[in-house]
């Protein structure tokens, strides 16, 4: 055991002592090829133009130094960064504001991942607000009912005669609209929807024939929007 004790700090004081990180010794670049090598902190998109195989020297910072500076034959140029952005995700909310976001990313020119402090300018944003309308409250009416009844939009002669089950509007009560497609009351709005039903035509009198009468119905609903 004592004859093992300057054995033993003697492997304690190497291992004190500063060093040198080595890398691989060398990487080889076939002629005509391009590849980007990074070691020791130091990133190269190298080409090789010499018309021979050609071995980076990269086992110590020094030599990998000293090989980007003095290049002979091969074009050793610093990698280049840019920031990457995915597409929009959905948005977190259908009305009244929410949020979307995106990936962000600094890369390198062959598509390896890097650090963001690799990449030039500011990061492009990752999330930001998006449907930021109003929330709206739709109703459809009933419709018209063979009959008579339910609900209904009806323009006669551009007079507007409109005909709901909703407590707020009176049954019947009529307003002149001429070709408007919708109108507010009540804190909603009431929108004019396809047509459904065409009762136009002569009416008689006692003349034989009478005026021509624009008689339409159309379907109705309506929204508010908070």
């Amino acid at each position: 055991m004592i004859r093992l004790l300057p054995l033993i700090a003697f492997y304690l004081t190497i291992s004190l002592l500063p060093h040198t990180v080595l890398a691989a010794d060398s990487h080889a670049v076939n002629s005509g090829a391009e590849v980007i090598i990074e070691e020791h902190g130091a990133c190269s998109q190298v080409a090789n133009n010499s018309g021979k195989r050609v071995f980076v020297p990269t086992r110590t910072p020094e030599e990998w130094a000293a090989f980007r500076n003095n290049a002979s034959g091969v074009d050793a140029a610093a990698c280049s960064y840019g920031w990457v952005t995915g597409n929009w995700g959905s948005c977190s909310e259908t009305c009244g504001g929410g949020t979307r976001t995106r990936s962000v990313a600094c890369e390198r020119s062959d598509g390896a991942a890097s650090a963001d402090g690799n990449c030039s300018g500011s990061k492009p944003t990752s999330s930001q607000n998006c449907n930021t309308q109003s929330c709206c409250i739709r109703q459809p009416a009933s419709g018209w009912k063979p009959g008579g009844g339910g609900d209904y939009w009806r323009v006669r002669n551009g007079g507007l005669t409109l005909v709901f089950n909703w407590t707020h509007i009176n049954a019947h009560e009529s307003i002149y609209i001429g070709e408007s497609t919708q109108f507010n009351r009540g804190g909603w709005t009431y929108l004019r929807g396809p047509l459904y039903r065409d009762e136009s035509g002569y009416e008689d009198d006692d003349d034989g024939r009478g005026d021509y009468i624009s008689d339409k119905y159309y379907k109705v609903a309506r929204q508010r929007c908070d």
